[in-house]
């Protein structure tokens, strides 16, 4: 699929870099037919689309360049093409056309990977949210819109997948359809015929459990009398619990037919240790519960490793093929191109574990895996949460530093006090022991 006639060489050199480049790593190691196929065709059709891959095809190449840019005018030339885009969806009329349906719900997703790109992830949201409304709109009026042009499956998870991101980061997310809902008859097949179809599967538990997560989290901080709350709760946890095992057995089942591990299921594999240590945490109250999963995370991290070890051995151009080398080799050459994908990854996990877990062992190593990648996976950027990171761990040891000095202070004004009560003669002379920079401290 070539770029369009009445492009001009600008325009086709931008279509033409997401259709060659873009498209495959948006996709992480999944199937990429959402980005390549049903994308690109549908901005043969639809000028809104067109406009909105001509600026990400522009703005990535902009990513992948060295700072500042060779060429100053690409930033420019990729917004105008934004602006272009959002003038033809102003004219859209949702409720009137199965066409205008499928070109909000694709365009939405790709202002959104626009803003992603610029680290606008706050405006991301607004476009995500949009999305969201729509489908949500669709299930209130029970209506199956006919699909126009991309198969709606493939948006949907690709809304879920997003949003379930905003939860991950302490936002409150959008509130599923109910046609989303998971319920006690949703069948579980005995294994999957590939990965991508276990994946598909394991987005919809993920973000009803990372719902659930925040659900509990907001009966702890507002209701008064939570009980019964909390058992209605617990039973959603109990059927999410049950349907997650089920998807686990055959994912395992999947896994055992193949002689080899690729990249795509590592990351499936990673992503379900993530999820498992937030179902069996979010039902605790305080951030002790994850001490209960240190195995957990160290099994995490193990998989992680492996997973950025192909990285940077993959002899595909987009990265690097050095390896990973260990903290004390570490140089900023060692890592790898950066990346741009819309699909499951690794980043939030490492986050996950460098904040979550309290084996200092396993931070140090979420920490450096964080460094050593540079990935933006939706609105998780591994750059900006290792720096994140860091400036938690130096807060904490500057906390628990002036908690030293202030037990250490109150310890000795308890001795020093203890000293003058004792009966003339026997107590030992005050000035003897205090130090000179006492009153300093």
């Amino acid at each position: 699929m070539t770029s369009l006639p009445d492009m001009d060489w600008r325009e086709k050199r931008s279509f033409n870099f997401f259709r060659n480049r873009t498209a495959g790593e948006l996709a992480g190691y999944f199937r990429p037919e959402l980005w390549s196929r049903f994308v690109l065709t549908t901005a043969h059709h639809e000028d809104a689309i067109k406009h909105a891959v001509i600026s990400i095809g522009g703005l990535h190449e902009l990513f992948l360049c060295p700072s500042p840019p060779s060429d100053s005018t690409l930033l420019a030339f990729a917004m105008q093409h934004y602006g272009r885009a959002m003038q033809h969806v102003v004219k859209l009329d949702t409720s009137k056309s199965a066409r205008a349906v499928d070109v909000a719900l694709t365009v939405s997703v790709l202002f959104a990977c626009i803003e992603i790109l610029r680290t606008h992830f706050a405006s991301s949201l607004s476009h995500i949210y949009s999305g969201m409304r729509i489908l949500a709109e669709l299930a209130r009026r029970s209506e199956n819109t006919p699909e126009h042009y991309l198969p709606r499956h493939l948006l949907v998870q690709m809304y879920l997948r997003l949003d379930t991101q905003v939860m991950e980061f302490g936002r409150d997310g959008f509130q599923a359809p109910p046609a989303f809902a998971i319920t006690s008859v949703t069948p579980v097949p005995p294994t999957f015929t590939d990965v991508d179809d276990a994946r598909s599967a394991f987005e919809m538990y993920r973000y009803q459990i990372s719902h659930l997560a925040r659900n509990v989290q907001a009966a702890k901080m507002e209701c008064d009398s939570p009980t019964l709350y909390f058992q209605s709760l617990e039973e959603r946890y109990q059927l999410l619990r049950q349907h997650f095992n089920d998807w686990g057995v055959a994912f395992q089942r999947m896994l055992q037919r193949k002689r080899s591990h690729d990249l795509a299921a590592l990351t499936l594999k990673a992503s379900s240790i993530a999820l498992d240590i937030t179902l069996s945490s979010c039902m605790e109250c305080n951030e002790t519960a994850f001490d209960l999963c240190t195995e957990k995370f160290r099994e995490l991290l193990a998989t992680a490793e492996e997973i950025v070890q192909r990285m940077l051995q993959d002899s595909r151009p987009r990265r690097s093929s050095k390896r990973l080398e260990t903290p004390c080799q570490y140089d900023s050459h060692s890592r790898s191109e950066p990346v741009i994908s819309m699909n499951l990854g690794i980043v939030p996990h490492l986050y996950m574990a460098a904040t979550r877990c309290r084996e200092p062992e396993l931070r140090q190593r979420s920490l450096f895996l964080l460094k050593t990648i540079k990935r933006r996976e939706g609105i998780c950027d591994s750059d900006m949460l290792a720096a994140f990171v860091e400036r938690l761990a130096i807060e904490k040891d500057g906390a628990q530093r002036r908690i030293q000095v202030v037990h250490s202070r109150t310890k000795r004004q308890s001795e020093l006090s203890l000293s003058t009560q004792i009966p003339g003669g026997m107590g030992i002379s005050v000035t003897q022991h205090q130090p000179p920079d006492l009153d300093a401290m």
